[in-house]
């Protein structure tokens, strides 16, 4: 074993090399960049290898090469020989403080914004085997996501026991040939899977079993999205946007934005937009026209059956939905429970299945308009609340509670201010807000980890 030998060194022995020989061109620079990076994590190798009696954890191993990848040039073959190793080994104290130096550099890499229309985005399914993650994983490849300009890599994540489904998915994906995909990582390494991620999809998620109570799968989902905001705080693009799908989908947001407190809470959501579309199309069959004619229905609350549909500010064809309607039992009553109580009939009427075309169709839609922008359309998504989302309505900071938005391209959104909540409609908003308070006060007292593919194909939408 070669001693006494550091990055540094590394450094001095790139410099003593290139000494001498003039100016270079642009090319020349990039390929001895490249080189250096080689170097350098060679001996970083060497070093890791000789100092193991001190670790700081294998998550923080695996967020160093990260780091090392994105801040130093090299070739992509060696930084993932030098991620491996980190897994297997720990740091000795003389190389935390590069570390952390690293670490820094990965922060400063380019944003999800500026990637837009010029880089490959990188985009996670977990869950990636099941119903929704076969009907979102072409869907993307086609462009739906993000444009028809717009590359893309996709990182699969599955369960272990889903791996030979997850693999003939890839084999239908290299047979599609599609332009706009760039790259495929289909894996059960959750560190991996969620490896420098633009765009997280997190739809695996244990599903609610007949004999389960409500508070026994938040317990079991809690672990796995603890894991997941951990990873995502890790390995992740720091500008990552998050899209939480299994259920309790609210709750699961909150769990994994308060276990990534280096990610803006602003950059989790939770999946409404299924419902807003069920309310959406309901409407439209009521009065016998399109859909494309209702404007303006609103989801707030949980993704649950306590969440209030609302339709006193939409629009048909510009009149109001209420006036068009003309039926506030209706509206009050069976509409509310049809949007409520869709999951469960869909379930029952697959035999067991939910939702699975309509929900990866949410998903798109919602973050295709949530990174692209709405367009000026009013939107429901779950957020983050603090004073300023949602506090003039009066919802406590804290909460991952879905509420009209307008949104704007890379990512930025805006609660709908000055709607007009009459007596019923704040009854059923307290309703909707005891609930999530109950389930943050049950979920947040959980404390082990388990993987963030867990749920896996099984995952239940309602």
């Amino acid at each position: 074993m070669l001693r006494g030998i550091s990055p540094h060194s590394a450094v001095e022995m790139h410099a003593h090399r290139q000494s001498g020989h003039g100016t270079q061109s642009t090319s020349a620079t990039v390929n001895q960049g490249r080189k250096f990076g080689t170097w350098t994590c060679f001996f970083m190798l060497l070093e890791l290898v000789e100092s193991q009696r001190e670790g700081i954890g294998q998550r923080r191993s695996a967020a160093f090469f990260r780091a090392v990848a994105d801040g130093i040039p090299m070739p992509r073959v060696a930084w993932q020989l030098y991620f491996r190793a980190a897994r297997l080994l720990r740091f000795g104290t003389a190389t935390v403080s590069l570390m952390f130096a690293l670490q820094r550099l990965s922060r400063a890499r380019m944003s999800l914004p500026t990637k837009l229309d010029r880089k490959a985005v990188t985009v996670l399914i977990t869950g990636a085997g099941g119903q929704i993650g076969y009907s979102l994983i072409f869907a993307i490849a086609r462009g739906e996501l993000l444009g028809k300009d717009q590359p893309v890599n996709l990182h699969l994540a599955e369960v272990e026991a889903a791996m030979p489904k997850l693999r003939a998915v890839v084999m239908e994906l290299e047979d599609c040939a599609c332009p706009l995909l760039h790259k495929v990582v289909a894996t059960c390494d959750d560190v991996d899977a969620f490896a420098g991620v633009d765009v997280a999809l997190l739809v695996g998620a244990r599903p609610r079993t007949p004999d389960m109570e409500r508070k026994d799968l938040l317990a079991v989902n809690a672990r796995i999205f603890e894991r997941a905001g951990a990873l995502l705080d890790s390995v992740a693009s720091k500008d990552v946007k998050v899209v939480v799908v299994g259920n309790p989908a609210n709750t699961n947001a909150l769990i994994a934005a308060e276990h990534a407190p280096s990610i803006p809470k602003e950059n989790f959501t939770a999946l409404t937009r299924l419902d807003q579309n069920r309310a959406t199309g309901a409407i439209a069959k009521r009065l016998g026209v399109s859909p494309a004619d209702v404007k303006g229905a609103i989801i707030w609350g949980n993704h649950s059956t306590t969440q209030f549909p609302d339709v006193s500010s939409a629009t048909v064809d510009g009149k109001p939905v209420p006036e068009a309607v003309g039926d506030e039992g209706w509206l009050r009553g069976a509409f509310t429970s049809l949007v409520q109580n869709r999951g469960k009939e869909v379930i029952e009427a697959r035999g067991g299945a939910g939702s699975a075309a309509s929900a990866a169709h949410a998903i798109i839609e919602h973050t295709r308009d949530w990174l692209l922008g709405s367009d000026g359309a009013t939107v429901s998504m779950g957020v983050y609340t603090s004073a300023a989302v949602g506090g003039s309505y009066g919802i406590p900071p804290g909460l991952v509670f879905s509420l009209p938005l307008r949104t704007y391209r890379g990512g930025r959104y805006e609660v709908v201010e000055g709607l007009p909540v009459s007596e019923y409609a704040r009854s059923r908003l307290a309703v909707t807000q005891t609930e999530l308070l109950e389930e943050r006060s049950k979920a947040l007292t959980t404390t082990p980890e388990s993987g963030a593919g867990g749920g896996g194909a099984g995952v239940e939408v309602a």
